[in-house]
């Protein structure tokens, strides 16, 4: 009875308390909210992380076959020019020719690859390093610190995807100048067959088979510039 009486006799909480602890409670649901919508966009950056390490995969893929076709190019050519027996300074013009090309494709690719390779290191290690709600022992006290950490988290990984968008773009346009300097050298290998061939008909047609096609190991296949155009 005496404890009721002491209930009843308590005063109410003062109008400022009640205020600060509305202001508390409308900014904590507010952080959760937008942590809640921050979590859904990482859950789709998440898969179109994957889909990002599926196309490099590719890419990887399509960059060995178009070193190899290159390489056995530029063997042609080097063979073709021997059996022509053209003259020295057009030899040391083509071997040069070949040494910046080679050096300067290898240099470019492996240079995006390992920029590639670096950002989706940085990327997933945001993800794993993440702050989680459901961890926090004591969300009254706490929560609001651990909802900004988590928000610090997904924004370094959000600004990751976003590196990683302009790397990609960087990648599509190499890729395109290296389809241009090898049609160019499709092209070269061409003229080169076609003056062999001349210069094999008005000499000894008969001492010289004919030059034997690329495999088809090495045929040139579409390029993944359009799945990467697509992806961006």
């Amino acid at each position: 009875m005496l404890r009721l009486l002491q209930d009843y006799n308590c005063s109410p909480p003062s109008y400022s308390a009640v205020l600060a602890e509305k202001y508390h409670q409308s900014q904590q649901v507010q952080e959760i909210r937008e942590s809640q919508e921050l979590d859904t966009l990482l859950y789709s950056m998440r898969k179109s992380m994957q889909d990002t390490v599926l196309l490099i995969s590719s890419y990887k893929y399509y960059y060995e076959r178009l070193r190899l076709q290159n390489q056995f190019f530029l063997q042609k050519l080097q063979e073709d020019s021997e059996t022509a027996n053209l003259a020295t300074t057009r030899k040391e013009v083509l071997i040069e020719v070949e040494q910046e090309y080679r050096q300067d494709a290898d240099d470019s690719l492996n240079r995006m690859n390992e920029s590639l390779e670096k950002l989706i290191e940085e990327a997933e290690q945001s993800l794993n390093t993440r702050i989680s709600l459901s961890s926090n022992p004591d969300p009254i006290d706490s929560s609001l610190d651990n909802v900004r950490d988590d928000r610090q988290y997904k924004r370094r990984y959000l600004y990751t995807q976003w590196k990683l968008a302009i790397t990609l773009r960087q990648l599509l346009n190499i890729m395109r100048e290296r389809q241009q300097a090898n049609n160019q050298l499709n092209q070269a290998v061409m003229d080169s067959e076609l003056r062999l061939s001349t210069y094999s008909n008005n000499t000894t047609p008969n001492n010289r088979s004919g030059l034997s096609p690329a495999p088809k190991t090495l045929k040139t296949k579409p390029s993944l510039t359009s799945v990467f155009e697509h992806m961006l």
